[in-house]
């Protein structure tokens, strides 16, 4: 079975790469070696993807197989789980205080400066956060 596939250009630039080592003599024999990595040692490929340094790997290896998972399939739930997170925090972050409200807190602070004021230990952050609804 023949297969065309188009690379982007960050594809075709790993693929010159590759070829310029002189390891491989066609972009087909690079591709062919990539995948029978990728059939040999998912998990390597995983780690080489997102940059995992071995000790990571070994840790998810082992609470992979604590669970009887996949390290593939563990790792992917692990991801999904932090940006559901992320994007968790996202939604309930205090939006960046506008303009107005950041030239009036140096107002603020210039004015406590020139009168001698001092709010103690407290911050005008922690005042402004305490007086929201």
């Amino acid at each position: 079975m023949a297969l065309t596939v188009t690379l982007d250009p960050h594809g075709e630039q790993l693929v010159a790469a590759c070829l310029r080592t002189g390891r491989y003599h066609s972009p087909e024999e690079v591709v062919a070696r990539a995948l029978e990595s990728l059939a040999e040692s998912p998990d390597e490929a995983i780690a080489q993807i997102l940059g995992l340094r071995p000790e990571v790997v070994e840790e998810l290896r082992r609470q992979a197989r604590a669970r009887g998972r996949a390290v593939k399939s563990y790792a992917a739930g692990l991801l999904e789980e932090a940006a559901r997170l992320r994007a968790a925090c996202d939604e309930t972050a205090s939006p960046p205080p506008s303009t107005d409200v950041l030239e009036a807190i140096e107002r603020l602070k210039g004015f406590g400066r020139s009168h001698g004021l001092s709010l103690g230990d407290a911050t005008i952050r922690q005042l402004r956060e305490e007086a929201r609804p």
